[in-house]
């Protein structure tokens, strides 16, 4: 019995043959990727807050995988100068970012970038969050948030806080609290360790802090936490409220920690990372450096990253209209 052949049928046999040559060569593609170091520009200082845990997951990745890395920490204005590099760089999966909240806050902050912080980058995923805590000087008559809410509106811009610069994360978690609560506060900001000193001292109020770094002084006794900033409580404050438990409601803000590639990076690059770091982020070692730091694993797909820039781009962007804050 013989079987004809029939045009139809040819044609799918030759689109058969095509989709296999396409999914031979994008494998091949996978298994040769990487066939040189990758380069992961951070933008910030060495032993910052995003280096860190930044550090500790391409550390783990060259030690337990065939991706070999060399770190490249690239601080200034904000993040973006770092982040600049990355963006022009072709999207071949040799340059990456290691980014953190701030990079959508710089792209409402700056007025002239030469990227935008969501569209000319690829998402590859989330690896970390670093929790803040709302902490107050002993010294200021308040024990809970709607106590300090209260004090602020007798005494408008008579209360200081602290942050560790225009822009970034403490002072924009300290913008929020204001914008949600209609309250006013001076911002005092600095650079490196001096608010610190200030505000154990009693010479500034309060302080939107990184929950490691607020550890210590919280056990003296040299601080008072009223409530941690993000939408759940960290493990290591456990009894302590959220702002929004607390009582502004809306109130979610804290550190997340993403890798970016360039605009234009292959799916196959971006699928061939998220396989390797995986096993990284599931890693007790990881996670026991992350907690020790202050930070916490928080593993999130490429379209979540999406979702997350996009949505706080557009809300940090209301917060920073609402405080006028601008820079050149």
């Amino acid at each position: 019995m013989s079987v004809a052949v029939t045009a139809s049928s040819a044609g799918t046999a030759r689109l058969s043959m095509v989709v296999a040559m396409v999914a031979s060569a994008t494998f091949a593609h996978a298994q040769s990727y990487p066939s040189k170091p990758i380069r992961v520009v951070i933008p910030y200082a060495p032993g910052g807050a995003t280096d860190t845990p930044g550090r500790i997951v391409v550390t783990k990745l060259s030690e337990i995988s065939r991706f070999q890395t060399v770190i490249d920490n690239r601080p200034g204005a904000g993040g973006t100068v770092g982040a600049a590099i990355v963006a022009k760089a072709a999207p071949d999966g040799y340059t990456l970012l290691i980014t953190s909240t701030t990079h959508v806050i710089a792209g409402q902050l700056y007025k002239a970038l030469s990227y935008h912080p969501v569209t000319d980058f690829t998402p590859v995923m989330q690896f970390g969050v670093s929790p803040n805590v709302l902490v107050v000087h002993p010294s200021l008559p308040v024990r809970s948030v709607k106590e300090l809410v209260a004090l602020t509106k007798t005494k408008p811009d008579g209360i200081d806080f602290a942050s560790s610069g225009i822009g970034t994360t403490q002072h924009m978690l300290a913008e929020l609290f204001q914008y949600l609560s209609a309250t006013r506060m001076r911002h005092i900001p600095y650079q490196g360790g001096r608010p610190e000193i200030d505000v154990v001292s009693g010479r500034v109020q309060v302080w939107f802090v990184g929950v490691a770094r607020a550890l210590p002084h919280i056990a003296a006794g040299q601080v008072r936490p009223l409530a941690t900033t993000g939408a759940k409580r960290p493990k290591a404050l456990p009894d302590l409220p959220t702002v929004a438990e607390a009582g502004i409601a809306g109130y979610a803000g804290e550190s997340w920690h993403v890798l970016l590639a360039p605009k234009g990076t292959s799916a196959e690059v971006v699928s061939a990372l998220q396989v390797e770091l995986a096993p990284v982020l599931k890693s007790a070692d990881v996670e026991k450096r992350f907690n020790g730091s202050g930070n916490e694993v928080l593993p999130a797909t490429a379209k979540e990253v999406e979702a997350l820039l996009r949505a706080d781009y557009e809300r940090w962007g209301k917060v920073i209209k609402a405080s006028g804050q601008k820079v050149d």
